[in-house]
């Protein structure tokens, strides 16, 4: 589920990580409260569920995509490093 637009620096760190048993990349945000807040319904229910439960408010997830996890990874901190500076 979609959760809206993220600009490269509103990203604090990416990561991968496993959670019962399926690979994601997180995204840890500057200011997640504020992310949040633009989010509606069960959207914004599901963000605070995963809050408690894994690493970043934002995740993606190996099955939502068709390229492997760590080819995405490598593209996008290379992109948000570009973007960091």
């Amino acid at each position: 589920m979609g959760g809206g637009k993220l600009n490269w620096t509103d990203i604090q760190e990416i990561s991968i990580y496993e959670f019962m048993g399926q690979k994601f990349i997180g995204l840890k945000l500057e200011d997640t409260d504020h992310f949040m807040s633009q989010q509606s319904g069960l959207k914004k229910w599901l963000m605070r569920m995963n809050k408690g439960m894994v690493q970043a408010p934002v995740n993606i997830a190996q099955s939502a995509i068709s390229i492997s996890l760590e080819e995405l990874y490598v593209m996008m901190v290379s992109t948000w490093q570009r973007a960091r500076e």
